[in-house]
């Protein structure tokens, strides 16, 4: 009976230590569309099971941090506002180096953030928050935005870049980085998706992370070898569908008959 009671207080441990451990935190870019141009929000417009994979046809279906245009933002016709809903695992976004916000007419159309998801979207401008001054040889790297975690989450987290349509589009980025800045070192190291720099389409850059409560996780981009300022739109997330019902009930069977194994009768 003593010894019956020693194997399950070993086994009560080691579940114990299992659930106590948290799990370093994790970045993993998963890649980039330029496919759905504004229409993030618009479910007739098809979109990837490896950036969406809620399957509903929406990117940031859990939330956004987005700084668009409209009409109504009047009178200062060049301020985009901040359109914020953060899901509950996201404590905060908060701006990095940054030398301001700004938006114009020929800048990108985007779905517009407060409207519902549906078959068709009203659009708005797409704004920037931006860094000017950026050494270019060698390209400085620009500290872009952070978000810190309110809880353990997996989640996905799309970029939208590639907005600044004029001239070329001088200010959009050609890379991005996250790093884990506070509770590990977690790094997707430099993803290049237009070798220096593009006028458009609108480019939608996903990384998948897990992490924990108070976790931070900073953005990073590089100027170019032609221009010192660069700019980015906002984020959008997205969390990892839950196992089914049915994967749950079948990894607690497998657990269970290892621990009838491992325990003696009688």
């Amino acid at each position: 009976m003593v010894r019956h009671l020693g194997r399950w207080s070993c086994l009560l441990l080691m579940l114990l230590g299992a659930v106590a451990a948290a799990p370093a935190a994790t970045i993993t870019y998963l890649g980039g569309d330029t496919n759905t141009l504004a229409g993030w929000r618009t479910t007739s417009v098809a979109k990837s099971l490896t950036f969406n994979p809620k399957g509903n046809n929406q990117y940031g279906s859990d939330g956004y941090w987005v700084y668009a245009w409209t009409n109504a933002d009047l009178p200062d016709a060049h301020a985009p506002l901040l359109r914020s809903s953060l899901p509950g695992y996201v404590a905060s976004v908060t701006p990095g180096d940054w030398s301001g916000t700004y938006v114009w007419g020929g800048y990108a159309n985007i779905d517009d953030p407060t409207a519902a998801p549906g078959a068709s979207v009203p659009d708005v401008d797409a704004g920037l928050f931006y860094r000017d001054g950026l050494t270019t040889n060698p390209p400085a790297e620009w500290t872009a935005v952070r978000l810190t975690l309110a809880s353990s989450a997996e989640f996905i987290v799309g970029i939208v870049a590639n907005t600044h349509d004029q001239y070329g589009g001088p200010y959009n980025v050609y890379d991005l980085r996250i790093l884990q800045t506070a509770g590990g070192a977690a790094d997707s190291g430099y993803q290049n998706f237009f070798g220096d720099r593009s006028g458009g389409p609108t480019h939608y850059s996903f990384f998948r992370i897990t992490g924990a409560a108070s976790d931070e996780f900073t953005v990073y981009a590089h100027a170019d070898t032609n221009w010192t300022s660069k700019c980015l739109t906002g984020l959008l997330f997205e969390t990892i569908p839950e196992p089914t019902a049915g994967l749950l009930f079948l990894a607690a069977s497998v657990l269970g008959l290892i621990v009838r194994r491992a325990l003696p009768c009688g």
